[in-house]
């Protein structure tokens, strides 16, 4: 069977055809106009990546060695305390403050005994009565020496009864006075300077190294100077070797042990401890004591 198109040869038939068709086909729409295209922004170069570094190989974990016992510490043996280097220091006694009472009676009392001087008209009666009674007024005179000896004599002996009852008296209040004064010295010295006992120890061959004129100062002031300068000493002596404070040890006190059945373990103080009468001076009281040994005098 043969598929060929026939020919038309009708013109006029064939544009009926066409437009017929067009007729039935539907209008196609018009295109938009596409938007123009933005240029694309020139992409910027890739940093090159920087070679990875090779990592070190981790060394192996060494096992920590076993650590030893500690020994245990040994106990300290007790520090014993040093005995202090006191330089002897001469005691100055202090005169004691007189009242307007006791100025008064001094006064009186001086006035008393001072030698008696005879006035112009006792001094010429005297004359006339050796010149009318020359052998009356030796005899006077004479006697008058005999009295004089004779308070003189009786003077003496009671002053030495007197002094042989003060002086036990004055020996003790002047050694608790002396121990007092001490005693105030130190505590001053130990105050001022907590490592007084180290340092005293090391400042004769510190004076030695002084020049000449001042060793004789430094190492009077060392043998016995007062409290005052002995502080300043070593304060000069610290200064110049540079001497750093020493906490002094204190020593740990023992414990004192229990008494057994209430027994009383305190020591016995091996000091007396006078009782004295009512009304009596204390023989530590050195006004008292020379109050006392007046009113002896006077009885």
């Amino acid at each position: 069977m043969s598929t060929e198109t026939p020919v038309v040869d009708d013109f006029d038939t064939v544009f009926a055809e066409i437009v017929a068709e067009m007729e039935a086909t539907p209008p196609v729409p018009p295109v938009e106009p596409v938007a123009p295209v933005e240029p694309v922004a020139p992409v910027e170069p890739v940093a090159p990546v920087a070679p990875v570094v090779p990592v070190e190989p981790v060394a192996p974990v060494v096992p920590i060695a076993p650590v030893a016992p500690v020994a245990p510490v040994a106990p300290v043996a007790p520090v014993t305390p040093l005995t202090p280097v006191v330089p002897v220091v001469s005691v100055v006694p202090v005169a004691p403050v007189e009242t307007p009472e006791a100025k008064t009676a001094r006064e009186a009392f001086e006035t008393s005994i001072k030698p008696y001087e005879p006035t112009p008209e006792e001094v010429a009666a005297l004359a006339k009565f050796k010149a009318d009674f020359p052998e009356e007024a030796l005899a006077v005179e004479a006697r008058l020496r005999s009295v004089d000896r004779d308070i003189n004599a009786r003077v003496y002996e009671a002053v030495r009864g007197i002094l042989e009852q003060v002086a036990p008296r004055l020996a003790t209040v002047e050694q608790d006075t002396s121990d007092a004064a001490m005693e105030r010295h130190v505590t001053a010295l130990h105050t001022a300077h907590t490592d007084y006992d180290a340092v005293i120890a090391k400042v004769p061959d510190w004076i030695k190294t002084l020049p000449p004129y001042a060793q004789i100062g430094a190492q009077t002031v060392y043998d016995k100077g007062t409290t005052q300068e002995v502080i300043a000493l070593v304060t000069d002596f610290k200064k110049a070797t540079g001497t750093t404070p020493v906490v002094p040890v204190v020593p740990v006190a023992p414990v004192k042990p229990k008494a057994p059945d209430g027994a009383d373990l305190t020591p016995v103080n091996s000091r007396r401890v006078a009782v004295l009468p009512k009304g009596s001076a204390d023989p530590n009281d050195f006004d008292g004591s020379f109050a006392e040994a007046v009113r002896e005098m006077g009885g």
